[in-house]
């Protein structure tokens, strides 16, 4: 009994890795044929692409890691036990602060989400570890383009962090996977 309990929550703690991911929405200044529609799949041991249930193609990770240390982390490193300390780290968006990621809650999803004019061909995402033996970790990165006029709130000099994601009136099959409230910051 004891042993599968123990299995149980070194799975459990698995799937938290599994379900952290992040989004960025791209309000693009070029034409529509320089969409971008990337999905990295962090961790993937598939070194081909592969195709989703939503016809969604992921990559792996290493064509896009361009500095930083990339790790392997075992289920045993993460809190799988409540009275634990939770990870903790920071996300940076093109060298800005944007977000405190913690991992109180093993059990819940913890999504983050922008929307961004871009200004330049590159951008970049980062992982800031903030405190000593916190790693900070990411199971999937997904960037799209939006056609300008798409988030007319969404100014140059500003960036619309998600909230919260929310189906008002929606029965439990329905899945809305990009509606949003968001937050405007000027970076």
């Amino acid at each position: 009994m004891e042993k599968t309990r123990h299995k149980q929550r070194l799975v459990d703690a698995h799937l938290v890795l599994l379900m952290l991911s992040f989004s960025a929405l791209f309000l693009s200044k070029s034409s529509l044929s320089h969409a971008t529609f990337i999905s990295i799949d962090f961790g993937s041991s598939d070194s081909e692409p592969y195709t989703d249930e939503n016809s969604i193609t992921w990559t792996e990770d290493d064509a896009n890691i361009q500095s930083g240390e990339s790790q392997f982390l075992k289920y045993s490193t993460m809190p799988y036990v409540r009275d634990e300390q939770s990870q903790v780290f920071d996300l940076q968006f093109d060298g800005n602060y944007w977000a405190t990621v913690n991992t109180t809650h093993l059990y819940d999803i913890v999504p983050y989400g922008a929307i961004y004019t871009v200004k330049a061909n590159n951008n970049s995402i980062c992982l800031a570890q903030t405190m000593p033996n916190q790693v900070p970790f990411i199971s999937a990165l997904e960037l799209r383009s939006l056609l300008p006029g798409m988030y007319s709130q969404a100014a140059p000099n500003y960036a619309m962090f998600l909230n919260l994601r929310v189906a008002y009136g929606a029965n439990d099959t329905i899945s809305i996977r990009y509606a949003c409230i968001c937050t405007c910051f000027e970076f």
